[in-house]
């Protein structure tokens, strides 16, 4: 059904392993909020190789890939979201000849190591977007992503993702105290959301922030790119994006009635006041 990811089971230049090969994956920032969980359902067993796939490439290159294409991990646009794509698998029974114990580690690496800022990206000079979390030092740090990282609202949202992802592997490994550590570290997204930020009647969006406090933004026109707090989407969106939180996100866009409201709003063609919706339907957060 799907071309890519391409199997290159044996055509590894790289390394020689006894697992599969699977790369020219654009990209699990895209594809975890969609086709890849669907992959279970239509195609089982290459489910099953790409997780082998992935664990294999950390075994060898350090990291698993965010993207991947000529045999090289990059670019991480947001979180380390392949690291969703394995817990994805894992609480679904994927088991088989998967290695947990292996592919647990290979989380925990995205989730405790900073990778090195190797080669330097121009277009986001800071830290890493070869492979896993390179504002991972303020967030272990501080708990919130501070604008000396590009993109930070974007990742710290993916980052608490990420830990969930974690969480719920670590859980299922019965790793009691590692899971307690990584449901703290998944509700971290809270200490970007700011209550008084107001857009179209509505209150409360994950914003930019110092360690002096929120930064002012405009929900309907921060979505930004490479250099920016948000990448290819709005406060508005990524205001959602703690789908993992949802009773507390709930909560803090002010109830049921509040959040249907808000999301009719964002559907709404011409409520911003501009042609279209506040949805951007071309992209994927």
């Amino acid at each position: 059904m799907h071309l890519i990811p391409t199997n290159q089971t044996g055509e590894n230049p790289s390394w020689t392993s006894s697992e599969p090969y699977y790369q020219d994956i654009f990209t699990y920032w895209d594809l975890f909020r969609c086709s890849t969980a669907l992959m279970q359902v239509l195609q089982p067993t290459a489910y099953e190789e790409q997780i082998r796939s992935l664990i294999d490439i950390w075994r060898f290159e350090g990291y698993l890939p965010d993207a991947r294409s000529s045999n090289y991990n990059g670019r991480t646009q947001g979180g380390s979201n392949a690291d969703n794509i394995l817990a994805d698998a894992y609480v679904k029974g994927v088991r088989g000849a998967v290695n947990w114990e292996d592919g647990y580690k290979a989380l925990v690496q995205d989730a405790e190591v900073a990778p090195p800022n190797d080669p330097i990206d121009p277009m986001a000079p800071d830290s890493s977007t070869k492979e896993g979390r390179g504002a991972l030092p303020d967030w272990l740090a501080l708990g919130f992503i501070t604008p000396k990282y590009t993109r930070a609202v974007t990742r710290a949202v993916e980052y608490a993702c990420n830990d969930f992802a974690v969480y719920q592997v670590a859980s299922g490994l019965q790793k009691q105290a590692d899971a307690e550590k990584y449901l703290n570290r998944s509700r971290n997204w809270r200490n970007h959301w700011n209550p008084e930020q107001t857009s179209l009647g509505f209150s409360g969006f994950v914003v930019p922030r110092s360690t002096s406090g929120f930064l002012e933004t405009d929900p309907l026109a921060d979505s930004g790119y490479w250099g920016d707090p948000y990448y290819e989407a709005s406060s508005w969106a990524y205001s959602w994006a703690s789908v993992h939180d949802m009773k507390e996100m709930v909560e803090r866009m002010g109830g049921e009635q509040t959040v249907v409201d808000r999301l009719n709003t964002m559907f709404t063609e011409g409520a911003s006041g501009s042609n279209g919706m506040i949805f951007d339907p071309t992209n994927e957060p």
